[in-house]
């Protein structure tokens, strides 16, 4: 077993002993941009692939609760935090979707530079995770946020831009968004 399985295994299973209700796998349709130097909001025309997230409820719920998106850092999904920030969502009576940008792409990272997934198409994710945590009937429509790191962070700070701000997610949250990335996507287009 690889570390990082051995990780997510542990990271689980301690979850799963705090009381936090398991996490349930989600398709979300998405799309793959064409143009990586773009920032192309939703409805344009791409790849469509299918992507997937982890819905995890806060145990005991009733009514509908608010619900944060994660999105992930270049590393991908699984990375050792998040299930961190799972179980204290959980516990604070959020639900969370750890988003996969990168699963259904058959990517596994993008740190190393030698795979590449354009922001334009993370967005777009991140808006399509969105439009169906919107229709879950244990999540409140009005209140959803993003909440992104690294690679992610990036996501979440593009998410709030003029170009992408009126299409429904209120709150952002961006954690240690980097700086090459900020530098590397110039153009929006609305």
């Amino acid at each position: 077993m690889a570390f990082k399985q051995l990780v997510n295994f542990i990271a689980g299973m301690l979850a799963m002993l705090a009381g936090c209700a398991a996490g349930t796998r989600l398709a979300i349709e998405s799309l793959t941009l064409p143009e990586p130097r773009a920032m192309i909001g939703k409805g344009r025309e791409g790849s469509p692939v299918v992507i997937f997230g982890e819905l995890t409820l806060p145990p005991r719920a009733t009514g509908r609760v608010p619900a944060v998106i994660l999105a992930h850092g270049c590393g991908g999904f699984g990375w050792a935090h998040s299930a961190a920030w799972t179980d204290e969502l959980a516990r604070q009576g959020f639900a969370s979707l750890s988003l996969d940008s990168f699963g259904g792409r058959g990517i596994r990272e993008v740190c190393s530079g030698q795979e590449f997934l354009n922001m334009g198409s993370r967005i777009t994710d991140a808006y399509r995770a969105l439009e169906v945590l919107a229709r879950h009937p244990a999540i409140d429509p009005s209140r959803i946020a993003l909440m992104g790191f690294s690679h992610g962070g990036v996501v979440a700070l593009w998410r709030g831009t003029p170009s992408f701000s009126n299409a429904g997610c209120p709150g952002r949250h961006a954690s240690r968004p980097t700086c090459r990335s900020t530098r590397q996507y110039v153009t929006f287009v609305s």
